[in-house]
C-alpha cells in the first residue's frame, strides 16, 4: 500500500523532453491470510479473510480461493488436490469449502484480483476436520459424591476426526443463580483417559 511519485521523459537523437507531470501512483496490498471457521463436517470448513488495507485503487474487483493437499497418506482423486474456487464477490469475505479429503492436511490462501493485477495472501496451514458433535448430557455420580462435593461423568462424543484436547465446564452457584461465564479448572489434564470433574466446595 505505500505511495510513489512519478513522471516520464522521452529521449529522441537530439535530446530529451521536459517531464509529464507528477503522477501518484499506490501498491496494492496482499489480503490477509485467511481464517479457518470450522463446521460440523470433517469435510468442509469456512475460510474468512479481511479487505486490504488501502485506496480506491487497491479496492478488489473479485476474490478467488486457492486450497492444496499437502500431507495424505491415503488415495486421493487428483482433481481435488490442487483447487481453485469460482469468482467470488468483492463484498463476500468468506467462503465455504466442501468436499475436502477427511484427516487430510490443506493449506489455504485468497487470491485477490484489482485494477492492476493480482494479489495473493500468504498460506494458511489445517487439516479437514469437524467441530465435535454435541456431547451426551453430563452424568452425577451419586456414590462420589459428598456434601459438599459434587463428582460428574461424560462421554467423548464424535470428534468429527480431531481429537479432544481439553473440556469446559459451567455451572451455576446455586438455586436463583445464572450460570457462571468463566469454566472450571478442574478437568483432568488426560481428558480421554479420565472424562470427569469433580466440584468443590459446594455448600
Amino acid at each position: 500500500g505505500r505511495w510513489y511519485r512519478a513522471m516520464v521523459t522521452v529521449l529522441s537523437e537530439a535530446g530529451e523532453s521536459s517531464s509529464t507531470q507528477i503522477v501518484n501512483a499506490q501498491t496494492c496490498e496482499a489480503p490477509p491470510n485467511p481464517v479457518i471457521a470450522r463446521l460440523s463436517s470433517s469435510t468442509s470448513l469456512v475460510l474468512q479473510w479481511n479487505v486490504s488495507a488501502g485506496s480506491e485503487v487497491c479496492s478488489p474487483q473479485s476474490y478467488a480461493v486457492i486450497s492444496e493437499i499437502i500431507n495424505y497418506t491415503g488415495e486421493v482423486n487428483q482433481s481435488l488436490v490442487l483447487l481453485t474456487s469460482d469468482t467470488i464477490a468483492p463484498n463476500q469475505l468468506e467462503h465455504q469449502l466442501d468436499n475436502l479429503v477427511s484427516e487430510a492436511e490443506y493449506r489455504f490462501r485468497v487470491r485477490s484480483f484489482v485494477p492492476g493485477g493480482a494479489r495473493e495472501s500468504g498460506w494458511t496451514l489445517g487439516f479437514a476436520a469437524g467441530l465435535p458433535a454435541k456431547m451426551d448430557p453430563v452424568r452425577h455420580v451419586l456414590n462420589a459424591s459428598f456434601a459438599t462435593s459434587i463428582y460428574l461423568e461424560w462421554t467423548v462424543p464424535d470428534m468429527n476426526v480431531g481429537s479432544p484436547v481439553g473440556f469446559q465446564l459451567f455451572r451455576n452457584d446455586g438455586p436463583g443463580t445464572g450460570m457462571q461465564s468463566q469454566a472450571e479448572d478442574c478437568i483432568a489434564a488426560d481428558c480421554t483417559q479420565d472424562p470427569s470433574c469433580s466440584l468443590q466446595p459446594i455448600s
